[in-house]
This record gives structure tokens, C-alpha cells and sequence, in this order.
């Protein structure tokens, strides 16, 4: 009796079904499985299609003169493994304009008497490179002095000869980190931004550039020489300058030094600031100025605006030349004082 139930309700199951989904004839049978007469064509994406990017490899950046591995062509170019470096030559030059890199997180491995990490020393554009790091070169971590309007991201220059990274005109380069290199850590031609970028235990200036260019969050610790040094028109804001051997922050004219924290450089030269405007017109704001030999030092023609900075300093706190605009000490009523601690 139960099994004759079991079926009733299987039948009555199938045919809800049936009506419900209301297939007709031709459509409960699957289509032919013969395959079409004729030759196999394709179906699918290429490699490219794929991966529309061109691996670095003898084959498509062949050994030159110059370099392990040479980039002539525009094009998207990623790493598949480190690059090992050779002696008189460096890791990879490029040549054309139109280049993306992606280092994959890849390492290039200089050695005694090598030359650069990567070089792009001729003029070019729409260079973009990113995600790897360079270490041990003889010369230069990343020499991209040719490239201008370069967009440079988490790269690493750790302990190379000679400075860790020299940028071109009008770059962005951000989130970069420059640690223990023989020079500079890095350097940058006219009108290019820098953020968040570490220049740590460098043999000279941990940044040092020219005019009209901006920091933003950057740090510069432990440099031998200054930690930041600019040249004329440029914004430097809301970076951490710590235990430079010279300067702190040097600066020049028609510029802005903003919201830093400027801790403990030059100790061991007296005559060394915290933040020093070498020529006029610098306005000096809403710093943290802390144990340096001299809190702020201004150049003989003055013109300079110092205002709303915290200051605690072993032997001065303003050492100021010529004529300038300073909001009063310790004044809670001015809201342009400075305070010392």
C-alpha cells in the first residue's frame, strides 16, 4: 500500500511539472551532437587578448650595449622575475615614449660595477612605472631624469651607489621609498608632486629639488645631509623631517612650509635650522619645530611670514635676518602667534 501511494505522488509530481514548465515536443530532445563538417576554427581569445601586455625577455626586450634588457617600443610591459645585473650595464634602459612597466613586484639586483636600475636618460613622455624595487646598482636606482609627465608608484631604491631616484619635469610620483643609497635619496626636476614618499638613512639630502614643486606626507629621517632642500615656488605640508644631519627644511623663495613636524636635524652643527628660508618671500606656517639647534633661520633680505608654529630649540628658536612679518609669542588672544613650549 505505501509503494502504490509513493508512485501516486511521483505522478502527480511529473505532471505539475510538465504543465508548469509547459516544454513542447521538440524542445524535451537535446540538439544534434554531430560536429559541423569542415576544419576546426577558433573559439576563443588570444594571448593578448588575454594578457594584453608584453612580458620582459629576450625575446621582446633583447640584450643591448646598455642594458639587460632594452624597451625601443611603446607598450605595456610587465616583469616576470628579478633581473640579475651585469657589470658595465644596467638592468633595463628605456627608450620610447608610451611606456608602462609594472615591475610585479619584481626585484632588480645590481652588482659591483653595474650602472642603473632602470635608465630612461632620453627625452620622453607617458612613462609609467610601479611595484617593484632596485638594489645594489652601482649608479642609480631609477634614472628617469628624460621623462617628463611620468607617473612613478611604489617603487623601492634600497642601498645603490648613487642616488636612489631622479625624476624628470612634471612627474607624479607617489608612495615611493628610498633607504641607504650613497647620494640622494630623491631628486626631481621643475613642477612635480611627491606623496607620501620616504627618504630614510640616504648619503646625502633625503630629497632635494628644483623649483615649483609640492610634498605631501613625505618623510625625511636620518639623512646625512639636509632633509628636504628645494628651489624656488615649491609647497612643502604635513611632512615628518626627523634627524637629518644638516637642515631640517631648506627652502626658497616665494615658497610655503606648512603643518610639519621638524624634529632634531643638524644636531652637531650649530649654525644648522630645523627650517631655513634661503632667500624671501617664504611663508612659514603652523609648523612643529622641536629640538633642533635653531628653530627658524631666514636669509639677509628677510620678507618672510612666520606664524601659528609650535617651537622648542636647543639653541634659538628664530634666528631672523632682514624684515619680516612674525605673529607675537605666546599670545592665546592672536590667532597668528607662535608658541613655545
Amino acid at each position: 500500500m505505501t509503494t502504490s501511494v509513493h508512485k501516486w505522488n511521483s505522478i502527480l509530481v511529473a505532471a505539475s511539472l510538465a504543465t508548469t514548465l509547459s516544454f513542447t515536443p521538440s524542445e524535451l530532445f537535446a540538439g544534434p551532437l554531430a560536429p559541423p563538417i569542415g576544419p576546426v576554427a577558433p573559439t576563443g581569445r588570444t594571448v593578448l587578448e588575454i594578457e594584453p601586455r608584453i612580458p620582459i625577455g629576450p625575446e621582446t626586450t633583447p640584450f643591448s650595449r646598455d642594458a639587460v634588457h632594452r624597451i625601443s617600443s611603446p607598450g605595456n610591459y610587465y616583469l616576470t622575475g628579478d633581473v640579475q645585473g651585469i657589470s658595465g650595464k644596467s638592468g633595463i634602459e628605456i627608450l620610447a615614449s608610451g611606456v608602462t612597466l609594472d615591475l610585479n613586484g619584481f626585484t632588480l639586483r645590481g652588482m659591483p660595477g653595474s650602472e642603473h636600475g632602470i635608465v630612461a636618460a632620453g627625452a620622453m613622455s607617458e612613462l609609467r612605472i610601479m611595484n617593484g624595487r632596485a638594489t645594489g646598482w652601482g649608479m642609480v636606482g631609477f634614472n628617469l631624469i628624460g621623462a617628463n609627465g611620468a607617473m612613478i608608484h611604489q617603487l623601492e631604491a634600497i642601498e645603490n651607489g648613487g642616488n636612489g631616484l631622479i625624476i624628470g619635469h612634471s612627474a607624479i610620483v607617489s608612495q615611493c621609498i628610498v633607504f641607504e643609497n650613497g647620494g640622494i635619496g630623491i631628486t626631481a626636476q621643475d613642477g612635480s608632486q611627491l606623496i607620501q614618499c620616504q627618504s630614510i638613512g640616504n648619503g646625502e639630502a633625503g630629497f632635494s629639488v628644483e623649483k615649483e614643486n609640492t610634498f605631501t606626507e613625505c618623510v625625511a629621517r636620518l639623512n646625512d645631509g639636509i632633509g628636504i632642500e628645494t628651489d624656488n615656488s615649491c609647497i612643502v605640508q604635513s611632512c615628518l623631517v626627523v634627524e637629518n644631519g644638516n637642515d631640517g627644511i631648506s627652502i626658497s623663495r616665494a615658497s610655503v612650509v606648512r603643518s610639519n613636524s621638524v624634529f632634531n636635524n643638524g644636531i652637531g652643527l650649530p649654525s644648522s635650522a630645523g627650517i631655513r628660508a634661503t632667500d624671501t618671500q617664504v611663508r612659514i606656517e603652523n609648523n612643529q619645530i622641536i629640538d633642533n639647534n635653531i628653530g627658524v633661520a631666514t636669509a639677509p633680505g628677510g620678507a618672510c611670514l612666520i606664524v601659528q608654529n609650535s617651537v622648542d630649540n636647543l639653541i634659538q628658536d628664530f634666528l631672523l635676518q632682514g624684515t619680516n612679518t612674525i605673529g607675537p609669542l605666546d599670545d592665546l588672544s592672536n590667532p597668528w602667534a607662535n608658541f613655545s613650549f
